[in-house]
């Protein structure tokens, strides 16, 4: 039937289609870590978003110089090919680095604070705070144009304070409606001590000397203390209890000064709109107040904005990235259909006169699908986003290279001692498994050797000793390992794949191997897999491979991710097979019409009788 021959055909050929990606894939892979191309056009877009001279100063800054081992200070080397900096930025970083940028370009904001801090710090009494804040507030008056209402806003809140001081009179006369109040018996203790209360604030009000509410506030207390634990005494004994919390809210110097401290620490959020009118860079300075007032002056959703901001321009990027590694992709493609001699249409002629080879590469297919499901299908397309792959905080380390990590302690190390380091699994080997710890010290530093492997793998440290603690780190395949797996089962496909030489050059005729190689055979002849040796020989191999070539390069370009999705359906296709035949159908039960006065029984009694 149709499909069968043709079908194991089109798996054979998707196959090689799918290697042939895969190595070009690995190939670009190294060259865009090799070139840092990630962090190189996330370093151009950010130079779009603010500019040449800020984007330097957002690099500069230590939250992002310090996370990379290629510092923004070796940038543009190689005739600018190659990036430095760090290939990934999380959106919550730059939000937090731009607005530290942002209150460092205008420093009023900084000395008004100073000034600020300073004022509250030499207040000795709470008579004296109102004065000299003001004081404080009037002195900035010329350098604080762009803070226009930070004196009138200081001001208020100074108001505010004396508004909140006690008036004994008032407390006075609650105290004593309150003990009028309370008619049950088991009370009367509590009706006593709160009309002592009562005439001793009312005293003190009427009195010239200093009020003190420190004695009032402790007899308070213990009247509350001393109320006996009955139903009808719960709800006086909770007033009572906000009576007391009012009476002390706002009127000790340290809740004085602890009401002016939150307002010196919410100045940069209460002022950002003044701050960010005083940067420098236009188009940066519209754009955030344009995001500003999205936000509705919320701090928080105005860091999402400019999180969204970011986010949406890294896509731009990550655009420009892809369609310029589509170059690199296609010249890759054609250089390894190349090297590695990929004729498509001689593919297909092979397979189909070559039933035996067939079945074992769809074997192979199959096996490979299975096996690699997450890897090929997860495999990074040609030219993924700038700053899109990783997870930011984790610790990534590659498979065959030295990792070095700090491991953190839960608490720091009480006296000077030894940590002793255990790693799992076995795939890696730690370079020292007791390591001296300091007093004092928040972790301690690790680092070991791993294997080259071509799956990625899970490595935990663990450390016992003078402190416990366990870290992380995800071990990526090697892209070498990986490379050589691939070149390896694209060449052991039993495919008319690869060039061969006519012979031992006079060189290796020595050489044990080079003696032992076989010279080509005729069906490499016959499949032009014949390196050339001449004019002649290069145009027949060309005229004869030329459009397999073009063919197989176009296909590589298409990337692995695109082959593996259509193997997968063909090998479905495949096994499928014939739907089962549907079994025949009962006919179905026609009602017998009834006779007047007959039953449906009588009735069908009489039809099979006929029958």
């Amino acid at each position: 039937m149709f499909g069968s021959e043709v079908i194991d055909t089109a798996i054979g050929l998707v196959f090689v289609f799918l290697l042939v990606s895969m190595l070009v894939t690995i190939v670009n892979e190294m060259i865009s870590a090799a070139l840092l191309s990630r962090a190189k056009w996330l370093r151009i877009g950010i130079d779009r978003l603010l500019g040449s001279q800020w984007a330097q100063q957002f690099y500069d800054h230590p939250l992002i110089d310090g996370t990379s081992l290629n510092p923004s200070g070796t940038t543009w080397k190689l005739l600018g090919l190659r990036g430095a900096g760090p290939s990934y930025i999380p959106s919550r970083s730059f939000a937090n680095v731009l607005l530290d940028l942002v209150h460092r370009g205008d420093t009023t904001l900084s000395e008004a604070r100073q000034r600020l801090q300073g004022g509250l710090d030499g207040v000795a009494a709470l008579d004296d705070l109102r004065g000299q804040m003001l004081q404080a507030a009037a002195a900035l008056r010329p350098s604080a144009q762009s803070l226009g209402t930070l004196p009138g806003d200081l001001a208020r809140l100074m108001d505010g304070l004396s508004g909140k001081q006690i008036d004994l009179a008032t407390w006075a006369a609650k105290l004593a409606s309150t003990a009028s109040a309370l008619a049950d018996p088991a009370l009367a203790s509590l009706k006593t001590a709160l009309s002592q209360l009562a005439e001793k604030a009312e005293t003190q009000a009427a009195g010239a000397a200093p009020v003190s509410v420190e004695p009032l506030v402790a007899d308070l207390q213990k009247a509350i203390d001393s109320v006996p634990y009955i139903a009808v005494a719960e709800a006086i004994k909770k007033d009572l209890g906000g009576m007391l919390d009012r009476i002390r809210a706002g009127y000790t110097l340290g809740d004085a000064k602890a009401a002016v401290q939150r307002f010196i620490d919410a100045m940069p959020a209460r002022y950002l709109r003044e701050v960010i009118q005083c940067f420098p860079e236009p188009k940066v300075r519209d754009t955030l107040l344009v995001l500003l007032n999205d936000a509705e002056h919320d701090v928080e959703k105005f860091k999402e904005n400019v999180e969204i901001w970011f986010n949406n321009a890294m896509d731009r990027v990550g655009g420009w990235y892809k369609r310029r590694s589509q170059w690199v992709i296609a010249i890759l493609s054609f250089g390894a259909t190349l090297f590695m001699n990929v004729d498509a249409v001689l593919v297909v002629k092979y397979l189909d006169t070559h039933p035996g080879v067939r079945d074992v590469l769809v074997t192979q297919a199959k096996a490979y699908a299975d096996a690699n499901s997450t890897a090929a299908k997860h495999a990074a397309p040609a030219g993924s986003a700038v700053g899109k792959t990783g997870v930011h905080g984790d610790l990534v380390a590659v498979s065959g290279e030295r990792f070095e990590g700090v491991l953190p302690f839960d608490k720091a190390a009480s006296e000077p001692g030894k940590v002793e380091l255990t790693s799992s699994p076995t795939a890696v080997t730690l370079r020292e498994t007791v390591v001296a710890v300091s007093k004092d010290a928040s972790g301690v530093e690790f680092a070991f050797d791993s294997k080259p492997a071509t799956t990625a793998s899970t490595v935990t440290i663990t450390a016992a000793g003078a402190a416990k603690g366990a870290v992380t780190v995800r071990v990526d395949p090697s892209l070498v390992a990986k490379l050589d797996e691939v070149h390896d089962q694209l060449l052991h496909l039993n495919l008319p794949i690869g060039w061969v030489r006519e012979g031992p050059s006079p060189a290796e005729k020595d050489d044990q191997h080079g003696a032992a190689r076989k010279s080509p055979s005729q069906a490499e002849r016959d499949n032009m897999q014949v390196l050339p040796a001449n004019r002649k020989a290069f145009v027949d191999v060309l005229s004869f491979h030329i459009l397999g070539w073009i063919l197989t390069a176009l296909a590589a370009s298409l990337g692995a991710p695109f082959w593996f999705d259509t193997l997968n359906r063909f090998i479905s296709i495949r096994s499928a097979g014939k739907a089962p035949e549907e079994s025949p159908k009962p006919p179905k039960n026609v009602p017998v019409p009834l006779e007047p006065g007959q039953s449906p029984r009588e009735a069908d009694l009489s039809a099979a009788a006929h029958r």
